[in-house]
């Protein structure tokens, strides 16, 4: 696709237009995943799935709340209690992009 004197004139110059090839190829790849039908059906259920994981989530949250106040500050069930609510009760950070 690039001609030889070009790629071999400049080491770097190959280098540079890798990045908009690979965005490119993302770029189809994304778009014909998008019109995959088992992709579409796959992504129709998250909302579904979600919604039962919050559901969990919140009863989960509810039962933690019962540990007695005594009990929840003893030193092996205060740290176990701050490891669950920092694993599950963060915010997920956003993949990047």
């Amino acid at each position: 696709m690039l001609p030889t004197d070009l790629a071999t004139a400049d080491s770097q110059f190959p280098g540079v237009l890798n990045p908009p090839f690979h965005l490119a190829t993302d770029s189809l790849a994304n778009n014909y995943q998008m019109q995959d039908p088992e992709f579409i059906r796959l992504t129709g259920t998250i909302k579904t799935k979600a919604g039962e994981l919050k559901s969990k989530l919140s009863a989960f949250s509810s039962e933690l709340k019962q540990v007695p106040e005594v009990t929840a500050a003893s030193v092996p069930i205060a740290s176990q209690l701050k490891a669950i609510k920092r694993t599950y009760f963060q915010p997920m950070p956003l993949p990047a992009c």
